[in-house]
């Protein structure tokens, strides 16, 4: 028993402790319009060791818009930069530095997983603590669409949502206590 409890904190501090952040609203991308969408993160994680982004919306002409991710440092990073030529929408495209197919190869809805233009791991090593933008440009006219939170209702079906999913290291006090937790835990069985 204290072997699996053992592993169970070790598999913990490792990387089971991923967050998903919803954005905080969704809304319009109006034609020739640059809108900022917001993220605001309050979480134990102080030292980002893997980001991934979701991004569900859709539009009529995906080519025409391009979403870049501001960090609360103001670190800017591009994840889709006008793909999609004259397809539509993004269905619930997770943006992840791993993924087997770059965003460039992608075909619109992208559906499944893509690398972004930039890398991710930019943001290795920042907090996930405060305001994180997403900056949606629609760049030529004639075409608009929407940004999906999750549960809205989408084309395609319920919109999982546009997302930011964070993993890193807890804060000393968030690993404290979880030591205690488990220390507790302990204490009971042997009783």
């Amino acid at each position: 028993m204290k072997k699996l409890i053992i592993l169970a904190m070790a598999t913990a501090a490792v990387g089971a402790n991923a967050v998903v952040f919803n954005v905080d609203a969704g809304g319009l991308i109006p034609d020739l319009t640059t809108t900022n969408f917001t993220f605001t993160l309050s979480s134990a994680i102080t030292n980002i060791t893997d980001m991934n982004v979701r991004i569900s919306g859709r539009h009529t002409w995906d080519a025409d818009v391009a979403f870049t991710l501001i960090a609360p440092d103001a670190t800017t990073l591009s994840l889709i930069a006008n793909r999609g030529g004259s397809g539509d929408n993004w269905q619930d495209t997770l943006l992840d530095d791993s993924a087997g197919t770059a965003i460039s190869a992608g075909v619109a809805p992208f559906i499944g997983s893509y690398r972004p233009e930039g890398f991710l791991s930019t943001m290795n090593g920042k907090s996930a603590n405060g305001v994180w933008t997403l900056r949606v440009v629609d760049s030529v006219g004639g075409d608009s669409g929407a940004l999906f939170k999750a549960g809205d209702a989408a084309p395609w079906g319920t919109a999982v949502g546009t997302q930011l999913i964070v993993e890193g290291t807890p804060e000393p006090a968030t690993m404290a206590a979880l030591g205690l937790g488990v220390a507790a835990l302990l204490r009971r069985r042997k009783k």
